[in-house]
């Protein structure tokens, strides 16, 4: 789950731009969060990107995998009584983010 949000992150940042990896405990929950600052994403196309085999155009012509990445990450993460989103604007980066119940 981790390794699919940073290698997004990696694949879609400029050369030797920054990332930021955060974890918090939140109440009962923990919240990660994967930030970059690549093209970033329209709001139009924030669920979209979780859809099987979506992918949207990439101005640089890069053209990703099969569009199951963050598809099977979110079905993961429901399954284990979490969420995933994404916080994005174009021109902005995203920053990906997961909350997961904290077991005891």
């Amino acid at each position: 789950m981790l390794i699919n949000l940073l290698a997004n992150a990696i694949r879609y940042s400029p050369t030797g731009e920054t990332m930021t990896v955060r974890a918090e405990a939140i109440g009962q929950q923990v919240q990660v969060s994967v930030q970059d600052h690549g093209p970033g994403i329209a709001a139009e196309h924030h669920e979209r990107i979780f859809q099987r085999f979506a992918q949207l155009p990439d101005p640089s012509g890069y053209r990703g995998g099969s569009g199951l990445g963050l598809s099977i990450a979110r079905e993961f993460i429901a399954t284990q009584g979490g969420r995933l989103w994404v916080e994005s604007e174009l021109g902005t980066g995203s920053t990906f983010c997961f909350m997961l119940p904290i077991s005891n």
